[in-house]
């Protein structure tokens, strides 16, 4: 089983070896504790454009998959 540090670099290492990737974007977040707070992180590489720009889109992908499912 990999633990969190490695499975991050693991899938950092797995995308890096895809030369067609403009932009690589991992976003992880912990279990909640138990006052209901869990600790996000973010990273990406390339153009920091283009990544704002896919975040963009994957926001709007989550709001129109909640309003079909609505």
């Amino acid at each position: 089983m990999i633990k969190d540090l490695d499975l991050k670099d693991h899938l950092k290492r797995a995308v890096e070896g895809v030369s067609d990737n403009a932009c690589t974007i991992l976003i992880t977040c912990e279990n909640p504790t138990d006052k209901g707070k869990m600790q996000v992180e973010m990273s990406f590489d390339g153009d920091i454009d283009l990544a704002a720009l896919l975040l963009d889109n994957a926001q709007s992908y989550f709001d129109q998959e909640e309003n079909l499912s609505s």
